[in-house]
Parts: C-alpha cells; structure tokens; sequence
C-alpha cells in the first residue's frame, strides 16, 4: 500500500479494542475527554457487582497513545483511545501476513479535531540555540505534530524522549527541551 503524499494531521481520538468475557478493561490518557469513563466508573462502584452487563476496568496511560497501543497488543487492556494517526501508523507498520501486533479501529470516539497545547521556552524558532521538541515516544502525536510543524518551516528536527507531560515540563524547565506539543 503506497502511502507517500499522504498527510493525517487530524488528531482524533478514536477507539481500538479486544473483548474478553464480561469485563472491558480500558485505557486512556488523563485528559478532560476521558471523563465520561470516569463517570461510569464512579456509577459502577456505587451499584450491585452482580449487575448485568459488562463492567468497565480503567487503566491511565500518560505515556500517550504508544503506550495504550503496547498495552492493547500485550493485553494489560481491551480497548484503549489513541490518537487516529498512531493508530494508523501502527496498523500500516504490521500489515503483513504474518504480523502478530494487530490491532482495530473501532469507531470515532471524538468526532472534531482536539484542541492541543503548545509549550515552548522561546517565543520563535529563532529564539532558540538548539531547537529540541520533546516527544511522549517515536510516533506519539506529540512526535507527529513536531514533524508536520517542520514541514512548515527550515531546519533540523531534534528530539528528546520525555515520556509524558510531567517529564516534559521538567525537561523543558532543566533547558532540555525547547518545546512539547500535547
């Protein structure tokens, strides 16, 4: 499948997942979106545990979209929601016949584009000596939104792997980091 020219800048959100018996573990970052899980979950613990239907189990992943999709292939979770260009990137990567890493988009969970944060210690580019963004990992939105900024500008891209939000804001206040798009 040729993909070149083509440009998935729409960061949305949407749903993969497995189903094992009557329990949908689930993961998500710990963003405000997530809240109608959170909702359920305080629902959940207030009725009966014998109540029918499926019950939710939650698991936070402020490691960003990589790392709900490692734990949806290693199992620690059923159904997780990641960013589409993530998902994308996986499912293109293990297309093979013989790929184990499957996973499946289920459907759209956020159907307009998310609003995302812009971090940075300079007010410009050229404010700035080194120019590093810091990423959650390789291939996270973070990462993907550094590489199509560059596309939009000249220079080189240099990156340093931060984890999360929280290693990005010590990064960038240790002058690690020049930005961070979450």
């Amino acid at each position: 499948m040729d993909l070149s020219g083509v440009r998935l800048i729409s960061q949305r959100p949407i749903l993969i997942m497995t189903v094992k018996d009557n329990l949908v573990r689930f993961g998500g970052v710990p963003e405000h979106f997530n809240a109608p899980f959170q909702r359920l979950l305080q629902r959940q613990a207030k009725e009966d545990p014998a109540a029918e239907g499926p019950q939710l189990a939650w698991r936070t992943y402020p490691g960003g979209s990589g790392a709900m999709l490692n734990a949806v292939i290693s199992k620690e979770v059923d159904c997780a929601c990641v960013l589409t260009e993530s998902a994308v990137a996986h499912i293109i990567k293990n297309s093979g016949e013989d790929a184990k890493d499957r996973v499946k988009i289920l459907g759209t969970y956020v159907a307009s584009p998310l609003v995302w944060g812009v971090h940075a210690s300079a007010r410009r580019p050229a404010d700035s000596d080194s120019n590093i963004f810091g990423i959650s990992r390789m291939g996270s939105g973070s990462h993907i939104m550094a590489q199509v900024d560059n596309d939009n500008a000249e220079g080189d891209l240099r990156f340093k792997v931060v984890n999360s939000l929280d290693g990005a804001v010590e990064s960038m206040a240790k002058g690690e980091i020049d930005y961070f798009m979450w």
